[in-house]
Parts: C-alpha cells; sequence; structure tokens
C-alpha cells in the first residue's frame, strides 16, 4: 500500500472544480489545472491501496484540512475525499513528536530540513511524510 501526505491546497483545489466555486486561496485560474488537480484526488479517492498519512494525537494536519480557509464544511469534496479514506480504513496513521509555539504544536522535523521550512505549519506533513516513508502532494504553494 502506498501512502501519501496530502497539503490542504491540493484538496481545496479539488473542492473548486466540482462545485463550480472559486476559493481566494486558489492561485490556479487555469481551468484545465484545477481539473488536473480534481482528476488526481478523485483517482486518489476511489484507489483503496492509496492511503491518506494524518498525524496522532495531536491532529495538526486534520486541523489544517477543517480550517475556516481550507475546508471548513463536510460537503466540501476535499473533506469529503478525506472522510471516505477514513470510513474505508485507508489512513497511516503517524505518531509524530511536537514542540509549542504559543498555542500551536509544532511538529519535530529532521534536523537536515530544519533550515528549509519557513512556515511552522508545513512541518507536521514533513515530519509525517519523513516518519511514513511517503511523498508530500502539492499543487501550488509558493513556500514549498
Amino acid at each position: 500500500m502506498a501512502a501519501e501526505v496530502i497539503d490542504s491546497n491540493v484538496l481545496t483545489i479539488a473542492t473548486a472544480y466540482p462545485q463550480g466555486w472559486s476559493h481566494p486561496d486558489i492561485p490556479l485560474r487555469d481551468a484545465s489545472l484545477v481539473k488536473k488537480v480534481f482528476d488526481w484526488v478523485r483517482e486518489f479517492r476511489e484507489d483503496t491501496t492509496r492511503l491518506l498519512v494524518v498525524d496522532f494525537p495531536e491532529q495538526t494536519i486534520m486541523k489544517e484540512y477543517r480550517s475556516p480557509r481550507n475546508l471548513p464544511k463536510h460537503e466540501y469534496y476535499g473533506r469529503q475525499v478525506i472522510q471516505h479514506k477514513f470510513d474505508t480504513g485507508a489512513i497511516c496513521p503517524v505518531q509524530l513528536e511536537y514542540w509549542n509555539n504559543g498555542d500551536e504544536k509544532v511538529a519535530v522535523v529532521p534536523e537536515q530540513v530544519v533550515d528549509l521550512l519557513h512556515d511552522l505549519g508545513d512541518r507536521s506533513k514533513v515530519a509525517a511524510a519523513f516518519e511514513a516513508d511517503a511523498p508530500i502532494v502539492n499543487a501550488c504553494d509558493s513556500d514549498w
């Protein structure tokens, strides 16, 4: 089974396509690129051998998915894909170590990548990818 860490921008963009919905945080204006992301997510959802990597117990990745700026509503396609993976057991849970940055839990990442990460929120995905030996799927972030 293949496990994948999916950045929230992938799921947000995939949500835009079937609903004809324009999200202010989607930098992709080319409809063919948005459809390409949607097709990838649809294939990921339907393939029972592809697992969604999520962190426990803090669930920082899930919290990002549910953020008001990403996928706050359950009816959004991206959230439905996540729920489907949970419902079908297509989840790869990883346990991470965290440190506190005020109220925010920040994942500990391997020393060799610390200086490469500018967004503390991305650390949970990077740490999860290392822990699961999985790729990170990203569609458009400029800070990666």
